[in-house]
């Protein structure tokens, strides 16, 4: 349940980029938001295949920072899209010592890929976790919009669910368990 941002006390006007204007706005302090979504998409070793255009939807997000996943055994960071294809960087590429470099420029360089991997999204294991940076509110807002316009579109898949204020803890859990034991379900003759 993606809710909303809870204001930090005691913090300074101007203490963050963005957050004048955000005070101008009216809107009170506006720290930026990373936001780590962790998702089981299926209880196979690959993704169910209902949720494919849903994470290519939020790759396509400008909050959008990708999403840790992979695929059975193996980590990946998922970058981005083209077509059914996600783009992956493998964490674990291992690259020679070479001892002293020649010059700042070169050592940088040797912490960067040289390229990236492309998998099917379908080929994906089911355990994510998808991942957002609102650096404003407004940022956060349309964040919000977005997932809330991908839920209503899938309905009865939705990968994420949006609630406009939290449930108090476990009053949802205990609703639906009431629901679940106060209907009687009639399978070959045996009544539950």
């Amino acid at each position: 349940v993606l809710g909303s941002h809870e204001e930090e006390e005691g913090t300074e006007e101007g203490e963050e980029e963005g957050q004048g204007r955000a005070e101008a706005e009216g809107n009170g302090p506006w720290k930026p938001l990373l936001i780590l979504i962790p998702v089981t998409l299926g209880v196979t070793p690959k993704i169910n295949v209902c949720y494919v255009p849903q994470i290519l939807a939020t790759l396509s997000m400008p909050q959008s920072v990708g999403i840790i996943g992979g695929k059975p055994g193996k980590s990946l960071y998922i970058m981005g899209s083209v077509g059914e294809n996600v783009l992956v960087l493998d964490p674990h590429t291992l690259k020679p010592f070479h001892g002293d470099y020649a010059s700042e420029e070169e050592l940088a360089e040797s912490y960067f890929c040289k390229g990236f991997s492309t998998m099917l999204c379908r080929d994906l294991d089911p355990s994510l976790a998808l991942g957002f940076f609102c650096r404003t509110r407004a940022d956060y807002a349309d964040l919000y919009d977005r997932l809330d316009a991908l839920q209503r579109e899938h309905p009865t898949t939705a990968m994420v669910s949006l609630a406009a204020e939290p449930t108090p803890e476990g009053q949802a859990a205990s609703a639906d368990l009431q629901e679940f034991t106060d209907s009687k379900v009639e399978v070959e003759g045996w009544v539950m």
